[in-house]
C-alpha cells in the first residue's frame, strides 16, 4: 500500500521528531554523567559518532530520492532540538559551577 504524499511527510516529520529525541536525549544523558566518568572525552566521543552513525541512516533510509522528507525530518529533528535547549536549558546560576572561578581568573592574579 503507498503512502499518499502527506502520509509520507507526516511520517518523516514523526520519524525526524524520534531521532531528534534519541539524539539529543541522548547526549544530555552522557554529559550529565562526564564528571563520573573514567574517560570522558573518549566516551563523549564514542557515543557522538554512534549517535550520528544511528541519525545519518535512518535518514538515508528515510529519504530514498526525495528531497522534501529530508526537510520535514530535519525541521522535526531542530524543534526537538529548540524544545530540549528551553526545557532543559542552563543552570540558572552557571557562573558558580565549582571550578569556573579557576577558569576565569588564569593568569590575571
Amino acid at each position: 500500500m503507498a503512502l499518499t504524499d502527506a502520509a509520507a511527510l507526516t511520517l518523516a516529520l514523526a520519524i525526524g521528531t524520534l531521532l531528534g529525541v534519541f539524539y539529543f536525549g541522548t547526549l544530555w544523558l552522557v554529559v550529565r554523567r562526564l564528571d563520573r566518568l573514567a574517560w570522558p572525552a573518549v566516551w563523549l566521543g564514542v557515543t557522538g559518532i554512534l549517535r550520528l552513525a544511528v541519525v545519518l541512516g535512518l535518514f538515508a533510509l528515510l529519504v530514498g530520492a526525495r528531497w522534501e522528507r529530508l526537510a520535514v525530518a530535519l525541521a522535526g529533528f531542530l524543534a526537538v532540538r529548540v524544545v530540549l535547549t528551553r526545557r532543559l536549558g542552563r543552570p540558572a546560576d552557571a557562573a558558580r559551577r565549582p571550578g569556573r572561578e579557576r577558569m576565569v581568573n588564569r593568569g590575571g592574579t
